[in-house]
């Protein structure tokens, strides 16, 4: 997602998004100097019901990264999609 001010288009991290997948190796460096943090975020793709994504575990947990890496200015990973989900009748 970029926005633009004054017609020059933004980078994430320029926005405040951390996000490793958007950072280049000299900012990731920069950061790693400043307290050494870097969060990966972990949750299953699972079955939640007819009324939920498989997905919504994940969902969250990239919003809680995005957060705390935003508060604490350090990268973080996309989130790893990992789980037991089994097939259902």
């Amino acid at each position: 997602m970029t926005q633009t001010i004054e017609g020059k288009v933004q980078r994430p991290i320029e926005q405040g998004d951390w996000n490793m997948a958007y950072m280049f190796p000299d900012e990731v460096a920069k950061a790693r100097e400043r307290n050494g943090l870097v969060i990966l975020p972990v949750a299953p793709v699972e079955w939640h019901g007819p009324h939920l994504a498989m997905g919504c575990d994940n969902l969250l947990a990239h919003a809680f990264a995005r957060r705390l890496a935003r508060e604490f200015q350090c990268p973080y990973y996309p989130p790893l999609f990992v789980g037991t989900e089994r097939e259902r009748p």
